[in-house]
């Protein structure tokens, strides 16, 4: 082999080096989450460089419950879309009057409020 040769295979070992890193860094892992169904995806190092989750949760505060369900999408630990939302009518919810899931919604949606 002469030395032009030996360049040429050295660039070629270093680009499919470099790009097989990267495929393994963007690669989606799926991460469950024991919170009431959530999934996420995402890269290398629990989402560093992206992460996509796919929300299912269930929150109980006292007597009351309610279900968290959406897509929120993370970059570089960023968020940059959320579309997730309380939906208070899941099955979990009838163990409060209806009373009580109103004073749950308004002290909600304040805290919500007061947050932005």
């Amino acid at each position: 082999m002469n030395k032009d040769s030996r360049a040429i295979v050295k660039k070629i070992l270093i680009i499919l080096i470099v790009s097989l890193v990267v495929l393994f860094l963007l690669f989606p892992r799926k991460y469950s989450y024991l919170d009431g169904g959530t999934v996420a995806y995402g890269s290398f190092g629990v989402g560093m460089i992206y992460m996509v989750e796919d929300r299912h949760r269930i929150y109980s505060e006292g007597d009351i419950s309610y279900y968290e369900t959406g897509t929120v999408i993370y970059i570089f630990r960023t968020e940059v879309y959320n579309n997730a939302h309380v939906d208070y009518s899941h099955p979990y919810g009838g163990r409060a009057s209806e009373e009580e899931i109103k004073q749950a919604q308004e002290a909600i949606e304040a805290a919500m409020n007061k947050e932005n």
